[in-house]
């Protein structure tokens, strides 16, 4: 499963899918032939997401003689932003993409790999030639220890309704409970909790076709409006969630994968991606990986 990485180094990352006894290989770039001192091409390595498929798979060329053979699709994605990896690939943001060590080959230039040891689960190799980063060794797996979020749906109640709306009214009571209990709330960029409801029927709307820009999205924010649905529901969980509180990662997980919610704003993102929608619109409406 694709990770999302926010404030910590891919090296802190879980990799569950990998599996038991295996460690990773990061990818940064993926050499080309080519003059060896020619400027590198600062582009994300393998940006494509398994889940959302937003982007078609590629390698970006490295000016350096080397080569990969690699088998096999990458076992866990992820974006990350923190300085560690900022720094070691002079971009903003690192699209990693990561393949069990044993399904990747360097098959030209290995002696002309330097290694550095950032830390004992994230060592770096580079181009002697020009510096250029080219991939991680993760020789250790951290597994994850975060359990599944368990949280009990409201059944449905109108079927005449897209099954989102109804799902979102039948949260209407938990959510009054939290804010209650909390007395604040995350809603409220583009609209209230009472627009919820309406706010996924524009999204059922846009998924089955409807031009997102006469749809009616709050505030024409399609960013927005996905934060405060998500906020909606994630604080109407608290109230009816099983055992201990989840962590970050298990209230996404619980929302992109077991709401109506959660299925709409994807089908809704995708619609508006293969319409032609400008990137930022579309992409920002859920976490990257998705």
């Amino acid at each position: 499963m694709p990770v999302s990485v926010a404030q910590a180094s891919i090296a802190n990352v879980t990799f569950p899918s990998l599996g038991a006894g295996s460690h990773a290989i990061d990818i940064a770039y993926v050499p080309g032939e080519g003059d060896p001192h020619a400027a590198v091409e600062r582009q994300f390595a393998h940006p494509r997401v398994q889940r959302s498929g937003f982007l078609q798979q590629r390698s970006v060329a490295v000016k350096a003689a080397g080569g990969f053979q690699r088998r096999g699709d990458p076992a866990v994605q992820a974006f990350c932003h923190c300085s560690s990896c900022r720094g070691w690939l002079s971009a903003p943001i690192h699209a990693a993409a990561l393949w069990p060590a044993t399904s990747v080959k360097v098959t030209k230039g290995a002696d002309n790999l330097g290694l550095y040891k950032k830390t004992e689960n994230s060592h770096r190799k580079f181009c002697q030639t020009c510096g250029a980063a080219v991939l991680v060794d993760h020789p250790e797996v951290i597994e994850a220890d975060e359990q599944p979020m368990a949280c009990a749906l409201p059944p449905r109640f109108d079927p005449s309704l897209p099954p989102a709306v109804d799902e979102a009214r039948g949260l209407r009571k938990a959510y009054e409970r939290a804010l209650e209990r909390r007395g604040a709330t995350s809603v409220g960029r583009v609209m209230t909790g009472d627009e919820v409801p309406a706010a996924l029927g524009v999204l059922h709307d846009i998924a089955n076709g409807a031009d997102w820009t006469s749809a009616g999205m709050p505030g024409g924010n399609s960013v927005a409006t996905c934060h405060d649905i998500r906020s909606y529901y994630e604080e109407a969980a608290l109230e009816l969630v099983d055992g201990p509180l989840p962590g970050g990662r298990a209230m996404e997980d619980w929302f992109f994968e077991q709401t109506e919610a959660g299925r709409t704003v994807l089908a809704a993102r995708a619609a508006m991606r293969d319409a032609g929608v400008k990137f930022p619109i579309w992409f920002y409406m859920t976490p990257g990986q998705r």
